[in-house]
């Protein structure tokens, strides 16, 4: 999509648009690795469908402008799918690295005053969704490009830990100068090598979105 197509929109939105013209395409590869013993991919059409039904369990759990803590590993697919479903409810999201230390991931928690938690399920691989609120939502909520789309927290290492508040806006005006900067097309892979708690890791997965 041109920048300009892009004034008004919502991040998940431009996923949509990606996945309703490349419905068939791989979204995510995750290569064997150390404790992986087979490549796993998901198409886009795949990774849309499974974000619809889990923001549907998701959305009664959000009411204004609210956030949803993600405690996945980076080499699951189910991550990336976490961060469409919290923004297809109308939420926005911040993922905790599961390497923190249980203290960093209770401020975090704290902090955000996030209304649920998505973690690893025990049965099926489904995601659980952890309701940390007082309960089912009273009121939907219907994002716009200055609502909050995810917080990032500073590495605390000159105090307690600070979050950053990114809109959807500002994300997407910086992932479409990219595309455009480095030229990239249908052809091309993005690299997902950060930490899904750092900045960078939003860029390098939108950047393929």
């Amino acid at each position: 999509m041109h920048k300009a197509a892009l004034q008004g929109i919502l991040l998940h939105e431009v996923f949509a648009a990606t996945a309703l013209e490349y419905p068939g395409h791989v979204a995510i590869d995750v290569p064997p690795g150390a404790a992986r013993s087979e490549r796993v991919t998901f198409s886009y059409a795949e990774v849309d469908a499974a974000s619809d039904d889990l923001a549907a369990r998701l959305r009664p759990l959000i009411s204004g402008e609210c956030i949803v803590a993600i405690h996945l590993p980076r080499t699951s697919p189910d991550l990336y799918i976490a961060q469409m479903a919290v923004l297809k409810a109308g939420g926005a999201f911040t993922c905790i690295d599961p390497a923190f230390p249980p203290e960093r991931v209770a401020e975090i928690l704290d902090d955000s005053k996030a209304v649920a938690l998505l973690r690893p399920g025990e049965h099926n691989g489904e995601t659980e969704i952890l309701n940390l609120g007082d309960g089912p939502a009273a009121t939907g909520h219907t994002p716009t490009s200055t609502s909050l789309a995810y917080v990032i927290y500073t590495s605390g290492t000159t105090g307690r830990p600070k979050g950053v508040m990114i809109e959807h806006g500002s994300i997407i005006n910086l992932v479409a100068s990219d595309v455009a900067h480095f030229g990239l097309g249908p052809q091309d892979r993005v690299v997902q090598g950060s930490s899904a708690a750092y900045d960078s890791s939003i860029e390098e997965v939108w950047l393929a979105f």
